[in-house]
């Protein structure tokens, strides 16, 4: 018989003598490229042998059983018609195909049962040869099942052979007496130490046929309802041979058919309709009897139709990824979560209409713990911290407790944590007894609480049921191999049970579900495991390593399952239907999918809830990030990201305001308890319009002013409106960089300043670069100059005197001229010389000049002092008209003098002394360019913009002075620059009209206050001005200075709130609290006004800033501060800002007790300093920080 057989396999072209053919490493073709079920019939050149084992589906018969199977592996490639090593070239023309028990030592085997008993002649084991941990075995033995025990095959020969040059497959082929059987073992031994393994097993045999025929259909209903059905006699009929044919579904729903097979055909091929039949497994029984006696039957199954599928894909489906938005503390933090994250488990806990919260398991590189986070908008979540510990030292659950929420989960709402009958909470948890990350025996347990947070706002302490309710570690269900990952439960109300979903691990990790009445005793589904490896439709496998952590709920008629599993776009979120919660088919569509960073690993781990039409799918994300918590979401919220990452400095405060306003619109309809998709959509459309819109950057508006003594250039891009001597204006575009050159016209600059600070300049010019920021802006330049004319002309003429002349004078005479002569030239040339130090040295000169000794009635002593008086005649416009009246006849007297012949000496003294008289009676007109500036600017405002109140009346009578003041050529300088510093402190006090929307902005300011402490007068007031605002706010009638009005009470009521002192002890009469503050006025008469007629106590005075918020200001600006002195008659507080690097200060005015002082931001961006105000006898008090831009 053996030499008959080999003879036969040498016919067939079988692999032998280590010669590798054609097809011994593809799968044997048969009728159908679907799914086969029970036979798969192929004889070989005489046509009695078969490879009996062969199944490349997997489905029906025959059957492979193992001992063990490696996680990476596969029982089923051993009877795939593959054999190939290992993957990509140059090893095999082909993907790995393998089955080993890697992991596991000692004897291995694997089974095969068949349909009905065969007569089996030999068995081929193509062994897998790593070369390492899994080598070529020692032996390989064939066993067979009597029907009641395992019997030695006999006269065992076995021939151990190659396969090409590829030497990672070493052939086995084992030779013995023929024998009959139904189930077939192959026992392998292997090195000592090592594991063994195979890429495919024959077992060659003449197939027998099951009551006379074989039938072959795919295990899975086409989408078309249409099953293909190929019936093979065994014998061919003279005869049509009829064919009977009935397909029962789930429901008990029949459905015939009558068929035949033509005469003399032996195999034909049927199109059976089962449209009509329910999804789901359906029965299928054939037979060649009309009675269905002899007749054999498959289990099918029919798929959910696509459109079930597409439909619950759309329900859930999240095509926007949101992002990270929950991540690990960081190593070294010392953290129960310091190294990673997972395992996202969202609920909401009733009654709380402001956090949504979500347990999460963290690990810091010893074990799990679980941690509970809260989020008031499903998008940006904050730690609470550990919900559950790890048990106690020694107990089974020492490390690595990762808790799972039991919830009531209806779709469209959010989950909440399901009440036990006892009205207790529970928690699932998976939990071992050895540290490290997923080390050690996994079990799972249960724990139990009252509440989620105890009545303090502390989270409550669960207490452990003593005992795992779950352990796979006993091996009683081979599919579990010995380790189980992450129970999570849900009630099932239908059937008064909970419903445990498990992963069981190994060779792949498959789901499975157990069911319990009381979350401490479980039974597993028969049916173990639920999901599994399979093929798609498509042909691809999915779940060959993974299906796993299983998270339920019920969307319309159909249970659905989200989990994560192994699919050919890597570790990701799929999902799952089942009609009955368990039988579940997959959908072979992904959830998620890896992106290129933080989720380019796994993007798996589900927990999907919807919220007001909003889908969102949290899952674990491993990538380039760690391992972290990420969101997908049903709906774009990439405007909501880009306006949250808008800083307030970049933009105006305004336009930030509004942005703040639709972002917190959408947010608060993203929570909302009576929500819809329709309010989400509608608030998201505004922020992105909003967004898309932007900020309008219109071009600002400059002035420039400066000082009559000097001219302006500027370098930029601008749309000039107005360039005058002394007043520029243009609009100017945010951001653009502006050059001004100033040159002197009247001597060279001795200062320089911008808007009362120094800047840095040079005698002969100033250049100053300005960046225009986004809103108007006014430079005043003030540049302080000296004419240095008269004392050049003096000069001159002294220095024309001839030193004979010089040396003839007495001895107090000449070192008198010669000191003014020596005074005047230095300061002549000292560029940083006064105006004043110039006019002294000049006038000393000249009496020093007087003193030269000439002889009588001599003219020419005349003739210096008629020079310089010619020189200074062209410039009489720049004195002040009182101060020239008699010069030029004075200089002309002297002039007739000078002209006659033999003048006498009386008349030349006369002359000489009136000119002199006249040369130093003339003044300098004043310098009025800085007033003619704020004049200027005065008159640019617009009064319908500003409060007429007290301030606003000062402005007007100060403005119309300066008006006058600028008419009088003869006024003193000190007159000029007092009526310019009183208009610069009336601008400053000005204050512009609120609008109704700064109102409400201060309303709800002032509404938050604390006001425990003060005194109850002044609490009163405040009430009263805050009642009055919130009716004129309230009141669509109002004009703006109505609004003016209660905005400047309720300011004023909040700044004179006053604290309240203790009485005395022993005190007698009014011990009551007092104020010194009076009612302060409102729109509305004495309407709402509260007047509280208690006692005064003195109060310590104290200030109080309008300005109490941080805020930016770009290198260049100033800001305005207004600081009240309360309880502080005559008190003047200081005021600093740091140690002048980063601010200057400079104080503007005084009104009442309320000082004005404004700041220059000198520093560089960045930088910032604190503001202070100090009052006598007291510490500093700081009001805010400013930072340069």
């Amino acid at each position: 018989m053996k030499k008959k057989l080999a003879a036969c396999l040498l016919s067939a072209a079988i692999l032998c003598s280590g010669v590798t053919t054609a097809w011994a490493a593809t799968p044997i073709e048969t009728g159908f490229a679907g799914l086969s079920v029970s036979e798969h019939l192929y004889d070989w050149a005489s046509g009695e042998l078969s490879n009996l084992a062969l199944n490349p589906t997997g489905v029906g018969f025959p059957k492979l059983f193992a001992e063990y199977t490696n996680g990476g592996d596969n029982l089923q490639d051993l009877a795939d018609g593959i054999i190939s090593s290992k993957q990509g070239p140059p090893h095999d023309e082909g993907p790995r195909n393998r089955w080993t028990n890697y992991d596991k030592q000692g004897p291995a085997f694997v089974e095969v049962e068949f349909e009905t008993e065969q007569d089996v002649h030999q068995v081929e084991w193509f062994a897998y040869n790593d070369f390492g941990g899994v080598p070529t075995p020692k032996s390989v033995s064939v066993q067979y099942w009597d029907g009641s025990q395992w019997q030695e095959a006999a006269n065992q020969e076995v021939t151990v052979g190659t396969y090409g040059d590829d030497t990672w497959i070493v052939p086995f082929t084992i030779d013995f007496d023929v024998f009959r059987t139904a189930k077939v073992r192959v026992t392998v031994t292997p090195q000592d130490g090592k594991s063994v393994g195979a890429s495919e097993l024959r077992v060659w045999g003449v197939r027998e046929m099951l009551h006379g025929f074989e039938m072959t259909v795919p295990a899975v209903v086409p989408g078309d309802n249409q099953l293909p059905l190929s019936v093979t006699l065994e014998t061919v009929r003279e005869q049509a041979q009829p064919l009977y044919i009935k397909a029962v579904d789930s429901t008990g729903a029949e459905q015939t058919f009558s068929e035949e097979i033509p005469a003399n055909t032996q195999t034909a091929d049927f199109s059976l309709d089962l449209s009509s039949l329910a999804e789901g497994e359906i029965e299928l029984t054939v037979s060649l009897q009309e009675d269905f006696s002899d007749a054999r039957t498959v289990a099918l199954t029919k798929r959910l139709s696509n459109e079930v599928f597409q439909s619950i894909y759309e329900e859930v489906k999240t095509p926007y990824e949101y992002g990270i938005v929950l991540s690990y503390s960081g190593v070294g933090t010392g953290t129960f979560d310091s190294d990673l994250i997972d395992n996202p488990n969202v609920f909401a806990i009733p009654g709380d209409d402001t956090y949504v919260y979500m347990t999460y398991v963290g690990h810091d590189g010893t074990g799990y713990r679980t941690g509970l986070a809260r989020s008031t908008d499903m998008l940006h979540w904050e730690k609470v911290g550990k919900i559950l510990e790890n048990g106690e030292p020694g107990a089974w659950d020492e490390y690595n407790a990762a808790g799972y929420i039991v919830r009531d989960h209806k779709w469209g709402e959010l989950p909440t944590p399901h009440v036990m009958a006892d009205g207790r909470l529970a928690m699932t948890y998976l939990a071992s007894d050895t540290p490290g990350y997923e080390a050690g025996i996994k079990r799972a347990g249960v724990a139990f609480a009252d509440s989620i947070f105890q009545p303090d706002g502390s989270l409550s302490q669960w207490e452990r049921y003593p005992d795992p309710v779950l352990d796979a570690h006993d091996g009683t269900y081979p599919y579990e191999k010995g380790t189980i990952w992450k129970l999570q439960a849900i009630w099932d109300e239908e059937n008064s049970r909970y419903v445990g979903f498990y992963n069981a691990a190994g060779g792949p990790e498959v789901m499975c579900q157990a069911y319990s009445e009381d979350l401490t005793h479980w039974e597993r589904e028969a049916t173990n495991p639920v999901l599994n490896q399979d093929t798609s439709p498509s042909g691809d496998v999915w779940g060959d390593s993974h299906n796993a952590d299983a998270d339920v709920v019920k969307i319309g008629d159909y249970w659905v399952m989200f989990y994560f599993t192994s699919s050919p776009g890597g570790i990701i979120d799929s999902f799952a239907v089942s009609k009955d919660m368990v039988h579940w088919e997959k959908s072979y569509i992904p959830l998620t999918e890896r992106n290129s960073t933080y989720s380019s690993t796994y993007a798996h781990k589900p927990c999907v809830v919807k919220k007001n039409g909003v889908v969102y799918h949290y899952y674990n994300a491993v990538g380039s990030e760690g391992r972290l918590i990420a969101l997908d979401t049903s709906i774009d919220l990439s405007a909501l990201q880009r306006a949250q990452a808008i800083s307030p400095d970049d933009c105006s405060e305004a336009w930030y305001q509004g942005l703040q306003e639709k972002i917190t619109a959408l947010q608060t309809e993203l929570r909302a308890d009576d929500g819809s998709l329709e309010r989400i959509q509608a608030a998201l459309s505004a922020l992105a319009v909003y967004l898309d819109a932007g900020e309008e950057v219109e071009a600002q508006l400059l002035t420039v002013q400066w000082s009559g003594n000097a001219s302006m250039s500027v370098e930029g891009e601008v749309e000039e409106i107005i360039s005058s001597d002394a007043i520029y204006g243009a609009k100017v575009q945010p951001g653009e960089e502006l050059v001004f050159t100033f040159t002197p016209t009247k001597g060279a600059f001795s200062g320089a300043q911008l808007n009362g600070e120094d800047i840095e300049f040079a005698a002969d010019g100033c250049t100053y670069t300005f960046t225009m920021p986004n809103e108007g802006t006014t430079l005043r330049f003030t540049f302080t100059s000296v004419d240095k004319s008269i004392l050049g002309a003096v000069l001159e003429q002294a220095n024309a005197v001839p030193q004979d002349v010089i040396d003839g004078l007495a001895p107090q005479a000449k070192e008198f001229f010669e000191n003014a002569l020596e005074n005047a030239q230095t300061v002549y040339d000292n560029a940083n010389a006064t105006q004043e130090e110039v006019n002294e040295a000049w006038s000393d000169l000249l009496d020093a000049m007087h003193l030269l000794e000439f002889e009588a009635g001599d003219k020419e002593t005349l003739l210096p002092l008629i020079n310089i008086a010619e020189q200074l005649k062209d410039m009489l416009d720049q004195f002040k008209p009182g101060t020239t009246e008699g010069f030029e006849e004075a200089l002309n007297a002297a002039k007739d003098v000078y002209a006659e012949e033999n003048p006498l000496k009386a008349d030349v003294d006369e002359a000489y002394d009136n000119l002199q008289a006249a040369i130093e009676k003339l003044e300098f007109r004043a310098d009025m360019s800085e007033l003619q500036s704020l004049v200027d600017e005065a008159n640019t405002l617009d009064p319908d913009d500003y409060i007429q109140d007290e301030a606003f009346d000062t402005f007007t009578t100060v403005l119309a002075e300066a008006e006058e003041l600028l008419l009088n050529a003869d006024a003193a300088q000190a007159d000029v620059d007092a009526k310019a510093e009183a208009l610069t402190r009336a601008m400053a006090a000005l204050r512009k009209i609120p609008s109704r929307d700064e109102l409400n902005k201060l309303i709800a300011e002032m509404e938050q206050k604390d006001l425990d402490g003060y005194t109850d007068r002044s609490v009163a007031a405040f009430q009263a001005a805050l009642s009055v605002a919130k009716t004129v706010a309230a009141d669509a009638n109002a004009d703006e200075q109505a609004v003016a009005k209660a905005y400047t009470n309720l300011e004023a009521a909040a700044n004179n709130l006053v604290k309240a002192e203790k009485p005395s002890s022993g005190n007698s009469g009014n011990s009551g609290k007092g104020s010194t503050s009076a009612n302060v006025g409102n729109a509305y008469g004495a309407a709402g006004v509260v007047s509280a007629a208690q006692g005064v106590t003195s109060q310590q005075a104290y200030v109080v800033s309008d300005t109490t918020v941080n805020f930016t200001l770009k290198h260049g600006q100033a800001y305005c501060f207004k600081m009240t002195v309360v309880n502080g008659n005559n008190m003047v507080p200081g005021f600093t800002a740091g140690n002048g690097e980063v601010l200057k200060t400079q104080f503007v005015a005084k009104i009442g007790n309320d000082y004005y002082y404004r700041v220059h931001a000198t520093g560089t961006p960045g930088q910032s300093t604190g503001v202070y105000t100090t009052l006598p006898g007291q510490n500093a008090v700081k009001h805010c920080t400013v930072t340069i831009a």
